[in-house]
């Protein structure tokens, strides 16, 4: 069995790694087979040339017990009805577990194989920090767009006895054959992660609770009545910052959210509503260089060379890391992060595994609490020096719940088998 020897090494990995040298953004020099490549990131030590060090690029859901006969995934989903509040009426689904960024073992186990045939040791790399998404799929983007309207809509809330208007985007497909795609919201209506400390690696578990909007209890059920994929449905992504360098900075945001929600909204409503990369990268741009709260919702100061903060960057490097630090801050309370998905041609090398490709386009979000909120401030950290971004994506897959009982791992298929060593 090769999984408790996997653990071990990625125990033993986790803890001589403060001792590790920041990675550089270049590949070993030895070749690996085309398994590692698909399933891993690799990059080498700057000072020492016996260490590399990898980055997943899928993962699943935590498992207990995986060299059992009945391993349990770390996930657990109820369905209620809301009695009050913003969806009075209607069904959510309650999400709760583990993330691992680790989605095959046996692929682990592989490249710990290889590199010590090569005289090498692989560890995970370290990482600054990680953000979670979740994806909506399924939708089909047409010349990089996606083909929608959208609307403001007035909506009245109460909340502490008091009653508020707020302006909510409504966004339909005009292509749906099934009449309607409402993006008004994010599938997910609230998502919270433990926020990955600083001095960790890449391989770890990540405790999470979702909530989603309306509708979405049937098809969550269905799926794990077969213990089927979620590719089609729901997929989520972790973004990680991997460190080169130990210094940081640090910016004062102050943000009227009702304001920037409606600046944001002026954006995209130029660019038929639906945003492009470089276009979302342009709106933070201009986010940053304003200075009147009043009139475009967020404020950015600058650390200066002296430790005080003001409107004006000491230099044009900080100036476009601050740009990266407010737009990693605020885009996922501004934009949904819509997913075209492409089945690809070529048969997936990984049992159990579905390969996918996307092309990020943004819309508008009803961020009911942050709309609610009304003004806010903060601080925010972030690294002067080159930050290499990578990601993991996280396939739900291969859970599966028999009736009057816990979810558990699809068993019956040997491709899931396979993803947990067995």
């Amino acid at each position: 069995m090769k999984l408790g020897k996997t653990l071990m090494a990625v125990a033993v990995a986790a803890m001589v790694q403060q001792a590790a040298a920041a990675p550089i953004d270049e590949s070993p020099d030895v070749q690996f087979s085309a398994r590692i490549y698909d399933n891993f990131y690799l990059l080498k030590d700057g000072y020492d040339s016996s260490k590399i060090y990898y980055i997943p690029k899928r993962g699943n859901v935590a498992i207990q017990a995986a060299t059992s006969s009945m391993p349990v995934p770390r996930f657990n989903v109820f369905h209620k009805m809301q009695t009050s509040g913003f969806f009075a009426g209607e069904t959510l689904s309650y999400m709760g577990g583990s993330f691992s960024t680790l989605g095959d073992y046996d692929a682990l186990q592989d490249l710990l194989d290889e590199a010590n045939r090569h005289g090498l040791k692989a560890f995970p790399a370290p990482a600054t920090e990680a953000q979670t998404t979740f994806l909506a799929t399924g939708n089909q983007i047409d010349n990089g767009r996606l083909d929608i309207a959208c609307s403001n809509e007035k909506l009245t809330i109460g909340q502490g006895g008091q009653q508020r208007q707020i302006d909510v985007p409504k966004c339909t497909m005009l292509n749906d054959e099934s009449g309607e795609y409402d993006l008004s919201t994010n599938v997910m209506y609230r998502f919270r992660s433990m926020m990955v400390p600083s001095q960790t690696v890449v391989n770890q578990d990540l405790p999470f609770q979702a909530v989603t909007t309306p509708g979405w209890d049937q098809q969550i059920n269905n799926i794990l009545m077969t213990g089927g994929q979620w590719d089609n449905l729901l997929t989520a992504r972790i973004d990680w910052k991997i460190k080169t360098d130990e210094k940081y900075h640090v910016v004062k945001v102050k943000v009227d959210w009702p304001e920037l929600f409606k600046q944001a909204s002026q954006f995209t409503s130029q660019n038929q509503n639906a945003n492009q990369e470089q276009e979302v990268q342009q709106f933070f741009q201009q986010q940053a260089q304003c200075q009147d709260v009043s009139q475009c919702g967020a404020v950015v100061q600058f650390q200066q060379n002296d430790g005080s903060f003001g409107p004006v960057s000491p230099d044009d490097d900080r100036y476009q890391q601050a740009v990266g630090a407010l737009r990693d801050k605020l885009q996922g309370e501004l934009f949904n992060e819509v997913a075209a998905f492409q089945q690809q041609q070529q048969p997936s090398p990984n049992p159990g595994q579905q390969q996918q490709q996307w092309d990020p386009i943004y819309t508008m979000k009803s961020n009911y609490d942050k709309l609610m909120k009304g003004g806010e401030e903060f601080m925010y950290y972030y690294t002067p020096g080159v930050m290499r971004h990578y990601n993991t994506t996280l396939n739900f897959s291969c859970m599966k719940q028999p009736p009057m009982s816990r979810i558990v791992w699809n068993m019956d298929d040997p491709g899931c088998r396979a993803l947990i060593g067995q």
